[in-house]
């Protein structure tokens, strides 16, 4: 399956000090006009790890195709509770970071309760693994266990 990323920087009105914010859509080459995933990830440092804060847009259509030209608000947006992720950057120059490892990030979409990702991210490329689960541990979607997960490569203009 190929699937386009595009990650915005966006302004975000109530904003923590020394935080950035980025809109985030998913969708499949060729469907970019209605993506499969939307979020606005808040970026921040904290005790040497970065934490990404995930939200959902409350208006998701509104948004599809959102340049970041106009500032976003936290009323536009609701947390996504449990889902936040931590990046290191390790020795070889690569952050690497995990969300969801508790079981607290909820996903119902095809059966599952919750959602585990694991993503690498290099000056080239983003590399992540979502996984919804089931109680049991099952996955329910994405790709199963020990494969990659997606890759993303960075276009250069």
């Amino acid at each position: 399956m190929r699937a386009v990323l595009r990650i915005t920087p966006v302004a975000l009105g109530g904003n923590p000090q020394g935080a950035v914010a980025f809109y985030l859509e998913q969708a499949l080459a060729g469907s970019e006009g209605a993506p499969y995933r939307q979020r606005v990830i808040v970026l921040q440092r904290t005790d040497g790890a970065i934490i990404n804060a995930l939200y959902r847009l409350r208006t998701p259509q509104a948004f599809i195709g959102f340049a970041g030209r106009a500032p976003l608000t936290v009323a536009d947006l609701e947390r996504d509770p449990g889902c936040d992720a931590s990046w290191t950057v390790r020795a070889d120059s690569v952050a690497r970071g995990s969300a969801g490892t508790a079981g607290r990030c909820a996903s119902t979409l095809r059966g599952a309760t919750h959602v585990v990702s694991e993503f690498a991210l290099t000056a080239d490329s983003f590399t992540t693994l979502d996984q919804g689960l089931d109680d049991a541990g099952s996955v329910r979607w994405g790709p199963p266990a020990g494969e990659i997960g997606h890759v993303f490569v960075k276009r250069r203009p």
